[in-house]
């Protein structure tokens, strides 16, 4: 199941010290509980639609999430999003898919898998900004396409199967 899904009205979470450890989103349906079509995505937290809410989660670990598709365990959409001191490890299906904004600072991410990338995948009007961040030992460290922006700042890439994988109609800005 899900561990967080769907929070709205617009609002402000913050989570702190908490693990999202096992969850599954293979069985989750799109639309909520009773509409019948396969979510795949977001298994540990799924933040979509127009409600546009702020959630922090700090201190926290996110792994051995698993799915078939992005975002095995954070799928963000139209939603603002901050990682903080916290570990995203272990997880199947790209652990991270992103179509909101999306900050991790001071974070590991590693050995995750997926086919574009292990550890994040930002697109459409994803904007995604790391700082003082490790990427290490995913199967790819960023796929970023279709109008996703990038800013990664005192961030390590390391041993990842494609570093980066950028697409066209994409912003990157990179800096040490």
């Amino acid at each position: 199941g899900v561990s967080v899904w769907d929070i709205g009205p617009p609002q402000t979470v913050q989570m702190t010290r908490t693990n999202f450890r096992g969850n599954s989103n293979d069985n989750i349906p799109d639309g909520g509980p009773n509409d019948g079509t396969d979510l795949d995505d977001g298994s540990a937290i799924n933040v979509r639609d127009g409600d546009a809410p702020t959630i922090i989660v700090q201190e926290s670990t996110i792994e051995n999430n698993g799915g078939s598709a992005a975002g095995s365990a954070i799928k963000t959409s139209g939603a603002n999003l901050t990682l903080r001191q916290s570990t995203i490890q272990q997880n199947s299906g790209t652990a991270i898919d992103n179509t909101g904004a999306l900050t991790i600072e001071d974070s590991t991410i590693r050995g995750n898998t997926g086919d574009l990338a292990g550890a994040i995948r930002n697109t459409g009007s994803g904007s995604l900004n790391l700082f003082a961040t490790v990427i290490v030992d995913n199967t790819g460290g960023i796929y970023n396409s279709s109008g996703g922006s990038v800013t990664a700042t005192e961030t390590c890439f390391a041993t990842n199967g494609d570093s980066f994988v950028q697409a066209s109609s994409t912003s990157v800005n990179l800096t040490n």
